[in-house]
């Protein structure tokens, strides 16, 4: 298993790449651009708390609150899920507020709220594959279902991963 440590540096060496948030941004209006969210990382296979909950980049006072709780809800969803739950966006139910941007590996559930949909997803995709946590092709069985592969794909060129 990897080490705290190793979790935080592959989390914050993505996202604090000036090319992440800006290929993440880059077709949307000012007013739609995210710059910040909450990461929550938990064991996959024991029902301990999260192992660290914590805020990454800038985010607006009055979403705080709602990115915390959707990071939290995303992770426990796919905890409470079959082990064959590998992404939230496979329990996605919008009218009840349950979003994708969570994944699921054999030992950790990572999840992140705060961006657009998709490229929550993909920036979990992206630690795994740093983590060498999910092969390729389960990344893309994964992206592939939300969606989020080809932004995935985008940003692993960018970021030269």
């Amino acid at each position: 298993m990897k080490t705290i440590l190793e979790l935080i540096e592959a989390v914050t060496g993505i996202f604090y790449n000036d090319m992440f948030l800006y290929t993440v941004n880059h077709d949307k209006e000012d007013v739609a651009r995210r710059y910040g969210g909450y990461l929550c990382l938990r064991d996959a296979n024991v029902d301990f708390p999260p192992y660290a909950v914590f805020s990454l980049g800038r985010i607006p006072n009055d979403k705080r609150e709602r990115y915390y709780r959707n990071a939290m809800e995303k992770a426990e969803r796919l905890f409470c899920g079959s082990n064959t739950l590998l992404s939230s966006w496979q329990t996605r139910d919008e009218a009840a507020g349950k979003y994708g941007g969570g994944i699921r590996t054999k030992e950790l559930i990572f999840s992140f709220s705060g961006l657009p949909e998709l490229a929550d997803e993909a920036f979990m995709l992206l630690v795994a594959r740093r983590l060498e946590l999910l092969s390729e092709d389960l990344i893309a069985h994964i992206g592939n279902m939300s969606g989020s592969y080809s932004l995935y794909e985008s940003l692993r060129t960018v970021l030269k991963m």
